[in-house]
């Protein structure tokens, strides 16, 4: 059904609704329409959420923007027809029209009946949305308690998405607990003009940060697309680019500020599409963080020799964790048995090794050689600053991701296997033509101020080109796609990686 209007009236911004409901289709859309006209200024072409529920005094606070969808290795991309914002929603009813130009608006309604849940093992970390089918001239949608919402219009499926966004959460490298948990951001309050989120008392230190509602970074309603062949709808509940210009689905937030307590504040203010303003407030100071060595190396009989510039190893840091290194070496007590230290540059200046005897294959740092474990074989060492400790342990290299099976790390039916002969780990073979993906686990790989043990993506590494590439403290890396069916064989002495 079509209308010819001069002007359009607002009537949205955003809701936060615990259920949305069906109505008659004698609940017709197009009365709204008759509704609006003649009460505002002539709205600009695009699509809007309009309705009883829809209640901001603003021509511009209730349309939607074109929105971008999730691509491959963290990624965004355009999917035509999908449109999106935040908005206040309060009780009452609610559809969306079209405006096509200055005279002509087309009416779209529906019901929302279905929700969905995105899988998490902590039900505090699902993401629900209501989901209902449009069509032209359609019914109308019911809300019943407000707050802020994320509201979607896709022509490609046909669909209308309204998800009600509980909390916020400011996560990253900059923040206490990194990449792993965010630090949640609170409703503080909501109106038609703006709703509050806001957190006290957060830590914040130079480093990169995003936010994302109710604990997650999209949702995808198109789980068996292909979204490197097509623009599948995964559509984004994270803001990045920067503090000043936030992006929804941007990149990461370059956080330069001094370290302190921070309050942190997310205002969504009646306005097209986002309306997102982020501040930061400094409220206090914090402990500076203790100093750590930016790089680490090993050396010693056992591992080649005692030349630093020749036989010198590196070790592998930590992502976002400063106290610890990790590397995984071969160690042959019968070949020779010196044992091994440590410094932060290739010199013997601010060398150490061990002290007394290890427990569970853990020492205290001291004055001592590390020595060499008698059973030949590969051996994680692992260098915790925190705890001042050396571990020495049998290498735990364990895959991860589709392509052997799930994402929970340190599984043992992906954990590689010892092949003595050629000196090499083997995975299991990979179920499924996936990104390869690998990690390593050591019982003092910890978080810092913690003894949870450190993300899996944390201490990750992969096979490109034939070699084995460390994640160390840089960006995700790129990634071999495995073959069903095919193992990889790891050889640490040589650095290289193969596929069988």
């Amino acid at each position: 059904m079509k209308k010819s209007i001069k002007f359009l009236g607002m009537l949205l911004f955003s809701a936060f609704i615990f259920g949305l409901g069906a109505c008659t289709e004698d609940d017709d859309v197009s009365g709204k329409i008759d509704d609006i006209v003649n009460k505002g200024t002539t709205l600009d072409a695009g699509y809007y959420v309009v309705g009883s529920a829809i209640s901001a005094d603003s021509s511009a606070a209730n349309r939607l923007v074109a929105a971008k969808v999730s691509a491959p290795d963290f990624g965004s991309q355009e999917r035509a027809g999908l449109y999106e914002a935040y908005v206040y929603m309060g009780s009452g009813s609610y559809s969306f029209i079209k405006v096509i130009d200055s005279e002509t608006v087309e009416a779209y309604g529906g019901t929302a009946e279905m929700t969905y849940t995105k899988p998490s093992a902590d039900a505090a970390d699902s993401i629900v949305a209501y989901i209902g089918d449009f069509t032209q001239d359609g019914g109308e949608a019911t809300s019943a308690v407000e707050g802020l919402v994320h509201v979607l219009f896709d022509e490609t499926s046909g669909q209308f998405i309204v998800a009600p966004v509980e909390y916020w959460e400011v996560i990253g490298g900059a923040t206490e607990t990194g990449w792993s948990s965010g630090q949640k951001l609170e409703m503080k309050s909501a109106s038609a003009d703006e709703v509050v989120f806001e957190g006290t008392n957060i830590t914040l230190r130079p480093g990169e940060m995003k936010f994302r509602y109710n604990t997650n970074w999209n949702s995808n309603l198109e789980p068996d697309c292909d979204e490197a062949a097509s623009a599948c709808l995964n559509y984004f509940t994270n803001f990045g680019g920067t503090v000043d210009a936030p992006v929804h689905g941007g990149g990461n937030i370059d956080f330069a500020g001094e370290d302190g307590a921070y309050t942190v504040t997310l205002t969504f203010s009646a306005a097209a599409g986002y309306g997102l303003a982020i501040e930061l407030t400094k409220t206090g100071d914090v402990e500076p963080l203790p100093e750590y060595p930016a790089e680490l190396y090993m050396v010693g009989g056992s591992v080649g020799g005692w030349d630093w510039a020749a036989n010198g190893i590196d070790m592998i840091p930590v992502h976002s964790n400063a106290h610890l290194f990790w590397r995984i070496v071969w160690l042959d007590a019968s070949v020779n048995d010196e044992g091994f230290k440590f410094a932060p540059q290739k010199d013997w200046i601010g060398d150490f090794g061990k002290t007394g005897d290890a427990t569970d294959g853990v020492y205290g740092t001291g004055g001592d050689n590390v020595p060499c474990p008698t059973t030949a074989g590969y051996y994680t060492v692992v260098v915790n600053f925190e705890d001042e400790t050396v571990e020495v342990n049998p290498a735990m290299v364990y895959g991860i991701g589709d392509a052997f099976g799930g994402w929970d790390a340190a599984t043992e039916a992906y954990k590689f296997t010892e092949n003595a002969t050629d000196k090499t780990l083997v995975s299991p073979a990979f179920v499924a033509d996936a990104d390869l993906r690998i990690h390593v686990a050591a019982s003092t790989l910890t978080k810092f101020e913690s003894t949870d043990a450190v993300d899996w993506w944390q201490a990750e590494f992969v096979v490109l080109d034939g070699n084995i590439e460390y994640r160390g403290t840089g960006d995700d890396q790129a990634r071999n796609v495995t073959t069903t069916g095919q193992t990889v064989a790891l050889d640490f002495v040589n650095g290289t990686g193969s596929f069988q």
